[in-house]
């Protein structure tokens, strides 16, 4: 509310007027906070970083080129502050994020533009899924996916690519299913079902073009019913760079 001041001086017959000398509200600031656009969360494995991620800052009062930018991780273990490169200039900016080597988990990142007075921050979670390096390392595996360490007939990089270690799907009538292993691990892997009529004889092995159904925890092959000619499908596991 306002606050104003006011005298008080005796008129005639005793009666007391009001005079109002000032008025000591506060004034009206004309200045308004910048606005940042919205971030998406962002997930990638151990060992990589993110894109250049963009964003754009404006303000009302104040040029974009000299608004101030900063950014911080909620967890400075898994990314550190110095992890965060922000770049670009007036109101096109961008924010790349490199986590900490051979750590998994997850960090909220905050980005604040300031224009002097007032600041307006955005968040944004930074995911980091564990790797085959990571992985190899806690089962004692060698860093090579393609030796078999426990000598159990099934290659590291298998291994690690399904629940459990199983190196076979299982077949329900006329479907093959391979379960994938679940989180932290497996995000940098890539799953491609391959179909042969002769195990790849004379007919090469080559990704299936329709009877596959793929999502987050698993990958499946559904073998053509009624067909009289032999068909052979096998797990192709891709290891991201």
């Amino acid at each position: 509310y306002d606050t104003i001041s006011y005298d008080l001086y005796q008129q005639g017959g005793g009666k007391f007027i009001g005079v109002i000398v000032s008025d000591l509200s506060p004034p009206i600031s004309g200045n308004t906070p910048p606005t940042i656009s919205t971030i998406a969360d962002q997930s990638l494995p151990a060992g990589g970083s993110t894109d250049a991620i963009a964003f754009t800052i404006s303000d009302a009062e104040t040029a974009a080129g000299e608004l101030t930018v900063t950014a911080s991780s909620s967890d400075t273990t898994l990314v550190p502050n110095g992890n965060i490169m922000l770049s670009g200039s007036d109101g096109s900016r961008t924010v790349a994020i490199t986590p900490a080597s051979g750590l998994a988990g997850s960090a909220t990142i905050t980005v604040t533009v300031d224009d002097g007075t007032e600041s307006t921050l955005e968040t944004f979670l930074v995911t980091v899924t564990g790797n085959y390096l990571m992985w190899a390392t806690e089962a004692g595996m060698t860093n090579d996916p393609n030796d078999d360490s426990n000598s159990n007939g099934i290659p590291n990089l298998i291994e690690y690519a399904l629940a459990d270690g199983a190196g076979n799907g299982e077949l329900n009538g006329n479907t093959l299913t391979f379960t994938k292993r679940g989180a932290p691990y497996g995000d940098d892997l890539g799953y491609v079902i391959e179909t042969s009529s002769d195990l790849g004889v004379t007919d090469p092995w080559a990704p299936a073009s329709t009877g596959v159904a793929e999502d987050a925890a698993s990958i499946s092959y559904t073998f053509p019913a009624g067909s009289p000619a032999r068909k052979f499908a096998r797990l192709k596991v891709i290891a991201a760079p």
